[in-house]
Order: structure tokens, then sequence, then C-alpha cells
């Protein structure tokens, strides 16, 4: 066999066993999962402050572009905000407003594509201050009961309900 059969017949060999060699890594991962978060966890209360250190000097060598990342990010993607308070007010019982929304017993079902388009349905990139609002107060954040609206609004629609 020449070498480009032979680098041809195992080219074959992995696409027809693929699915075996992916469920064989799979198994060999969550085997040994727990094994490896424990060492994980280990070495880093071990370690803790070679790895501020480290941290600390990284962040002074990179700064710039740490923060230019973090500025376009928020250029791309402006609603990103709205979605993870919004999604953490109901789901986080740490949050400090958690009783008014996850503890009231509303849900957070929006996708990440739902709340960009309603930010784009609502105009809210032309907005001061944008903010998720629920059209009914009682109801879940699902598509069809949120909406953009001015911080303002917003506020001022919560002080009326009291």
């Amino acid at each position: 066999m020449t070498k480009e059969e032979t680098k041809e017949y195992k080219r074959k060999w992995y696409l027809n066993h693929r699915g075996e060699q992916i469920e064989a890594a799979k198994a060999r991962n969550a085997a040994n999962r727990e094994e490896r978060l424990e060492y994980n966890r280990e070495y880093r209360i071990k370690n803790r402050e070679e790895i501020k250190k480290y941290k600390s000097e990284y962040y002074v060598d990179n700064r710039d572009e740490i923060l230019d990342k973090q500025k376009k990010g928020k250029a791309e993607k402006p609603w990103i905000a709205h979605y993870y308070d919004a999604r953490t007010r109901c789901t986080n019982p740490n949050y400090a407003s958690y009783h008014r929304y996850g503890g009231r017993g509303l849900r957070f079902l929006l996708s990440t594509y739902e709340v960009k388009h309603l930010y784009e349905r609502d105009g809210a990139d032309g907005m001061q201050r944008p903010s998720i609002d629920r059209k009914d107060n009682d109801g879940d954040y699902v598509f069809g009961n949120c909406r953009f609206i001015e911080m303002s609004e917003n506020v001022s629609r919560a002080y009326r309900k009291c």
C-alpha cells in the first residue's frame, strides 16, 4: 500500500468509526470528571496567591486588549446585558431583588435571539437608557409579554402600581 492509499484508508476508517470514538471519549471524560474537578479545586486552594499574582500581572500586561474586547462586545451586543440582568433577577436567589421576580414565581423564558429581536424591534438603540419591560407585571419574561422602553417610563410605571 502506498503512502497515499494508507492515508485514505485511515481517513475512511476514522469517518466510519467517528461516532464510536466520540462516545468512548465522552465516557473517559465522564469517568475522570470528578477526579479532575477535585484536583483543580485543590490546586486553586494551594496556589491561590500565585494565581492571583499571575492574573494581576496578566491584566497589567494585557489591559488595553482586555478593555478593547469588553468595549467591542458591548458595542456589538448592547442587548446582552439586559438579557443577563433579567435572567439573574428570575433565577439567582442571591440577587438583591430576586424576591420581586423569581421569588414570586416569574420565569425567564427568552433566548438571546429573542432579546436581540425585541431590542431591534423597539428601537432601543435610539433610547438613552433602554430597559426591558413586561407588559403584564404578573407574567413571565416571554417574547409576547416583553418590550424595551425608556428607564424613566419603566420606573414611573412601577410607582403607579404601588
